[in-house]
Order: C-alpha cells, then structure tokens, then sequence
C-alpha cells in the first residue's frame, strides 16, 4: 500500500470538529441492533453515514426489528472537496445471508490547505426460532445439530501516520447459548478475512433416552457490524469494510430420523420441505411412467 508522507499544513485542523465526529458516531454505536427478540424471526439493521461541507450532511436511520425474511437499505452521502460516505446491508433468511458495506473517504481542496471529514457504518441482525423434533427413543450416540457457514470479505484503511484512520468488524452467529464471534480493527493495512462459522448444538446426550417425542427450540442469529473513520490529521484518508452478502449460514442439520421446522417457514431448505418436494417429484415421476405405458409411448 502506497504510503503518504503527512503534510503539516494539516494541522490547522482543530481537534474539537474531530472529537464531535466521534461523540456522533458513539451515539449510533449505542444504538447498535441486537435487542430483546420481540418475534420468533426477525430483522433489523441501521445505518450512519456522513460528510462535511455544502452538501453534506449526516444520516442515521434505522429499520426493525420486523418480522419480516428479507430487508436491506443503503445510503450515500456527498460533502465538500470529494468527502463522502457509502454505507449499504441487506439479510435473507431463506439464504441465511448478511451483508454489510461501508466505505468513506475525506476531501482534500488542491492545496490541501483544508479537508472534509467523513465517516459511515452499517449494522444488520437476523434471527429464526426452529423447533427441532426429536422421536422417543434411546440415542446411543446423542443427537447433535450441526450449523454451518462462512465469513469472507475484507477490511483496510488507508493513512500509516494516523491512528484515526482505522476500520472495523463486529460479526456473530449463535445458536442458543452457542456462539461463533470475532472483532477486528485495522489501521495502515488490507486485511483479508475468511473464517469458518461452525456450531454443534447438543440435544440429547450420549446413552440417554427420550421417553415421549420432544421438541427442541433453538434459536438462530447472526449479526453484522462494519464501521469505517478516516478520520485523519495528517491526510486525505479512505477506508473500507466490504462485507457484502458474505456472513452466510448455509446448512442446520440434524441427524436421520430428527426433524425441524423455521418459524419464518423460508430458513434454509428445511428438510420437511425437501422430504415433500422429493416425494411430490417421485409421484409425478410414477404418474408419467403409467400414462407413458397406457398410451404404448
């Protein structure tokens, strides 16, 4: 990454129109997703951006939580001297995908005897509540749910000299009191970020029995925060967090015999729903086969 040498002219900034930037983008943390469930399934995200100067402004708006199995909402904010904020998200529960974007760059006028602070983040939660059908019976080797899925996407901020220049990303998912998580911060770097989202949720122990056919509720969550300040003394700074569509839980599966449903009805292909489709699909397979015979085809 290209280095810039800090220009002193910079300066003249006052530390006061920083640290108001920052009381402001505290106050949109505080408000971050992630309260009390008030649906079996749910969605909920927010957004913060904004750029100094003619034109510019701040934006905080925030959706949910609805029940709803889809949403998404962007916004992008253009101030003075190039200075302008882009922050976007969307959730899909039949995917079991999030995705969050935010990016901001300051101005700088051709001197750089003066610049425009920006800055953008975006936050979005899901959940689902699935009910986990266990038969009576004695489990020898316990039954087990196994969640599955992948984080992918990347970070970087783009002033070495200024600790004020960084980028963030705050990611979860959970199932019941399980959780896969991670919390990275960056700053003078490109940070490429995979990791795997891998959960196993016990329901019935090892050598023990269930008496009477049991269901099991486990609820589902993932949340996705990104926020980006370049929020430099001594440059005209850029940073990024592009996470966009790439927190995905792509599979919940539980062993043969034990079932399980969504409260949203669209979480993942559940198996109920493959079981139907498959036995639709050979039924209409059987029909053809005797009308292809009655008719001598």
């Amino acid at each position: 990454m290209e280095r810039v040498k800090p220009r002193k002219l910079h300066r003249r900034a006052s530390h006061s129109r920083i640290t108001e930037f920052l009381g402001l983008a505290l106050a949109s943390w505080l408000l971050l997703p992630g309260a009390a469930a008030a649906f079996p399934y749910e969605i909920e995200g927010s957004l913060n951006v904004a750029a100094e100067g003619a034109g510019g402004n701040q934006i905080i708006r925030s959706l949910g939580p609805l029940a709803v199995t889809t949403l998404a909402d962007q916004e992008q904010v253009v101030g003075a001297q190039t200075a302008h904020g882009d922050a976007r998200y969307f959730a899909d529960l039949a995917t079991g995908t999030l995705g969050a974007f935010a990016f901001a760059e300051n101005g700088c006028d051709p001197g750089c005897l003066s610049w425009t602070l920006s800055q953008a983040e975006a936050q979005v939660r899901m959940q689902d509540t699935l009910a986990v059908v266990v038969p009576a019976g004695y489990y020898e080797q316990g039954v087990y749910a196994e969640l599955r899925g992948v984080i992918e996407g990347s970070l970087w901020a783009s002033s070495p000299y200024d600790p004020l220049v960084w980028a963030l990303l705050d990611w979860e998912v959970k199932a019941n009191a399980f959780r896969n998580h991670d919390r990275i911060v960056v700053n003078d770097q490109l940070l490429p970020v995979e990791a795997p989202v891998s959960i196993d949720l016990r329901l019935v122990g090892p050598g023990e029995s269930v008496w009477e056919q049991t269901t099991f509720e486990v609820l589902v969550s993932a949340k996705l925060e990104t926020s980006v300040y370049p929020h430099s003394l001594s440059t005209d700074a850029n940073a990024g967090s592009d996470f966009y569509g790439t927190l995905r839980i792509d599979s919940f599966t539980v062993p043969q015999g034990v079932s399980w449903t969504s409260a949203s009805g669209v979480f993942l292909p559940e198996p109920a729903n493959a079981a139907q489709i498959a036995a639709a699909l050979a039924a209409l397979f059987a029909l053809r086969r005797r009308t292809t015979h009655r008719f001598g085809m």
